[in-house]
């Protein structure tokens, strides 16, 4: 018999506490945007903890590539050298 205490499905504030992420990074991370499936019912999303397991258990045996970064200073440089210098 199934433990009665234990949900079956949670809200997205239970759900991105449960990962320590935020609500706005578990929506990009909700499929259809990303791996985690969930379950819509009665106008509401719902979790999984078992999909939510399955999404932490395959990021620990094939995690993302390392985002590329611009070095710092790049930005700031390159919006310096497009303004036009003011002539007294």
């Amino acid at each position: 018999m199934a433990d009665i205490s234990a949900p079956l499905l949670m809200p997205a504030p239970d759900a991105a506490r449960l990962l320590s992420i935020s609500e706005r990074t578990l929506w990009g991370l909700t499929h259809p945007r990303g791996p985690i499936r969930a379950v819509r019912l009665d106008g509401r999303v719902l979790y999984s903890p078992a999909s939510l397991t399955a999404f932490v258990s395959d990021r620990e045996a094939n995690p993302p590539p390392p985002r590329k970064r611009k070095p710092r200073g790049v930005a700031k440089a390159k919006r310096t050298a497009t303004r036009k210098k003011s002539t007294p």
